[in-house]
């Protein structure tokens, strides 16, 4: 069965007991149902297992396909049977309770297939204009990536995770990261060190890490203690440790709730399209929202489109959003502003 076939039934149900069938199919099945061979001595619990589009396979290789593994059933022979099925997934739960009665059983995920409702984009926007708007968190993003460069641990990418209170206002910075790539801290003659690159050092790696660690400090109130958990050889390879100033000043302030799960609910500011593996690590830690910067024309995984204005080829993963494959999805921006940054990282080759 073609992969996209199958895609298209996640919001149908797979395998139905007669029960739970629609009153017209029930009836239109009972008259066709399976029946046992005749070597078999047992009564047989029917089930329906939907398979897919009847466009998907034809008839002749179906029946060929139950002939092959008849193994399977044990001696029963299956019944071919079709059904008219919802193409689309409902986008409410009465729609998928009509469609169950009316069509075949139907599941409505609390998300909408065509994208997040208008009201919560437009809800979302009025808080993220709230304290400054994303020029003021951006500003700071850009101060840590400049950071990163000037102390030559990592290349010009910053990242900033805020937490909004309840009203959306209030907006607090729950940990700022400047990339460090570069870095692998002290070594026992005291001078520093440096690999090809870290990829625990990109900056949204190490923010994620940040607010892992602080919500371990907080749970043990430790926070302003975070140096007792240092390793002996120094850094951490996971970079969660603050490296410079302002990275100290923002992860030692206690602006984070600590009855808090991962990163849910917060928002991350990022100076350049995250890649792939960030990009990810977004998705998992659950964060709300994420604004970025300068696009990454060959390495950013947040984008959906193939090929941007200039007809220049991109990823086109689109992970901030993806109707099928994701367990979570989230708000994405594209920060246009002027404190946008577009010249600190090469395009064509960095992996921010």
């Amino acid at each position: 069965m073609p992969s996209n076939a199958l895609q298209s039934l996640q919001h149908l149900r797979r395998i139905i007991k007669p029960n739970f069938l629609p009153p017209h199919l029930r009836v239109q099945f009972t008259s066709t149902d399976v029946k046992s061979s005749s070597d078999s001595c047992s009564p047989i619990a029917t089930v329906y297992l939907l398979i897919g589009p009847t466009s998907a396979i034809n008839y002749a290789d179906l029946v060929g396909l139950f002939e092959k593994n008849d193994i399977l059933l044990s001696g029963h022979k299956a019944q071919i049977l079709s059904a008219h099925v919802p193409a689309l997934a409902p986008t409410s739960a009465s729609q998928a309770i009509i469609w169950t009665e009316e069509l075949w059983p139907t599941v409505f995920r609390n998300t909408n297939p065509y994208g997040p409702h208008p009201a919560i984009i437009r809800r979302a926007e009025v808080e993220l204009l709230m304290d400054g708007g994303p020029e003021r968190w951006m500003a700071l993003a850009q101060q840590a990536a400049r950071e990163s460069t000037t102390t030559g641990v990592g290349v010009g990418v910053g990242t900033v995770v805020l937490e909004r209170g309840p009203k959306g206002n209030e907006a607090k910075v729950i940990a700022i990261a400047g990339d460090a790539r570069f870095h692998i801290g002290p070594v026992s003659n005291g001078d520093s060190a440096c690999s090809n690159g870290n990829v625990m050092g990109h900056a949204v790696m190490r923010a994620i890490g940040m607010v892992a660690k602080k919500r371990v400090l907080l749970a043990k109130n430790q926070l302003n203690e975070w140096t007792t958990v240092k390793s002996e050889s120094g850094q951490s390879p996971f970079l969660n440790s603050p490296l410079t100033p302002t990275e100290e000043q923002y992860f030692k302030a206690n602006t984070l709730e600590s009855n808090g799960y991962l990163c849910l609910d917060l928002e991350i500011y990022v100076t350049h399209e995250p890649c792939i593996m960030c990009s990810m690590a977004i998705l998992h830690s659950r964060f709300g929202r994420i604004v970025f910067g300068q696009r990454m024309i060959r390495t950013g995984a947040l984008t959906a489109e193939a090929s941007n204005e200039n007809g220049s080829h991109t990823l086109g993963y689109g992970l901030f959003w993806r109707p099928v494959e994701l367990n979570w999805r989230l708000l994405c921006w594209e920060f246009t502003g002027e404190n946008k940054d577009q010249d600190s990282v090469d395009l064509e080759s960095i992996h921010a």
